[in-house]
């Protein structure tokens, strides 16, 4: 039962690292913010190398970081002694922390940056609830999930205990781009009578992905109806070769993505659990190629749940070249469209980070008075 005994109860949320930890958590603070919760009262914590130095203070929510980043469990090394010693300081500032704020709850998104306030919360008895974004959860949310009330999934069968399958949190304005398409496309000068196929591979990139693409530059220019949006990332822009084809069209990063996604007839690319969810709720066919020796073999399972209810298909990594990958697209672009309409339809799941949110105030020791708990639930 829930007591109102602060006047500010502080939700602390924990995570980061990566932007597919951090962007559920990110749209559940937005979800609260929405809902009546003070944003000065939301606040996270996580590494000072990760993307959650840039993006939450973006987003307007107080952010605490520590040293640390996480080591390779694989292979002893000083480097991972090193990383393992800043990470237990790091443990060490996030238990004092949690003490310090009171936090009437801490949500863990998972992955190293969350450990140390969840340690706190676990220390502290502070009601902490798990947010796995993968299909198979990651190994510090099957540490910390024994110890939490609820362990928020996107999907039943994660291997974490008391699961709730509210699906994956995304940005709002994923939802918004699903509507989007004709201002996107007229904004892009990407017409109504081209195919879009939309390739990306994360804020790095994936170079196996990247180099198939090239290697299919003359089956590109032979397909002038057909327009090759490709985000290479970071790490392989500066080595990108020059291809001439007007269809085809190269950016390093795209910080309007989902618009992109909503304006597109098909997608490439990697199976993060925050991308998995992004399509599905952005209703785009696509090909799905898991990264290989993915922790607990995670992005395979996130991409079999897209294939099981028909949204995807699967290649391995291993299997990709520029005649699979071309292959693939003609056979998606050149199935039926009403087909194609009835394989998506009623697929779409509820808006997550309300659903998780709902587990949050349900659990958490205090709420501000003034939150309207009408505004959570699933759509």
């Amino acid at each position: 039962m829930i007591r109102l005994r602060k006047a500010k109860p502080i939700l602390l949320i924990a995570g980061g690292g990566t932007a597919g930890h951090l962007i559920p958590g990110l749209a559940v603070a937005d979800a609260l913010v929405k809902a009546g919760w003070p944003r000065e009262d939301i606040r996270f914590m996580g590494s000072e190398r990760g993307v959650e130095q840039l993006m939450v203070p973006q987003a307007g929510f107080h952010l605490t970081t520590f040293q640390g980043r996480g080591y390779n469990r694989r292979q002893v090394s000083f480097q991972n002694l090193k990383n393992l010693l800043k990470l237990t300081v790091g443990i060490s500032k996030g238990v004092w922390s949690v003490y310090r704020i009171n936090p009437a709850a801490v949500l863990c998104l998972g992955g190293y940056a969350a450990l140390p306030a969840s340690i706190g919360a676990v220390i502290k008895s502070t009601p902490l609830i798990i947010s796995e974004q993968n299909a198979a959860a990651s190994a510090t949310n099957r540490l910390l999930a024994r110890f939490a009330k609820v362990s928020a999934v996107p999907t039943v069968g994660t291997g974490l205990v008391r699961e709730v399958a509210t699906g994956n949190p995304v940005r709002e304005l994923v939802h918004e781009a699903k509507g989007n398409r004709n201002k996107t496309r007229t904004k892009r000068g990407w017409p109504e009578s081209i195919q879009v196929v939309a390739i990306f591979g994360g804020s790095l990139g994936a170079t196996s992905l990247n180099n198939a693409v090239w290697a299919a530059s003359d089956q590109i220019a032979e397909r002038p109806n057909v327009l090759f949006y490709h985000v290479v990332g970071e790490r392989d822009w500066e080595e990108r070769p020059e291809i001439p084809a007007e269809n085809y069209v190269a950016v390093q990063y795209d910080h309007d993505l989902p618009n992109s996604l909503g304006a597109a007839d098909f997608a490439i690319c990697r199976a993060g659990g925050s991308t998995v969810a992004e399509l599905q709720i952005l209703q785009i066919p696509c090909l799905l190629i898991p990264l290989p020796f993915a922790p607990n073999n995670h992005q395979q399972r996130n991409a079999e749940m897209l294939e099981k209810i028909g949204t995807g298909k699967i290649l391995q990594d291993a299997a990709l070249d520029s005649v699979a990958l071309i292959t693939e697209i003609d056979r998606a672009l050149g199935a039926d469209p009403q087909q194609k309409k009835q394989l998506i339809d009623e697929k779409v799941p509820p808006n997550a980070a309300k659903a998780v949110s709902e587990l949050i105030v349900r659990h958490a020791l205090e709420i501000p008075a003034d939150l309207d708990r009408e505004a959570f639930g699933s759509d």
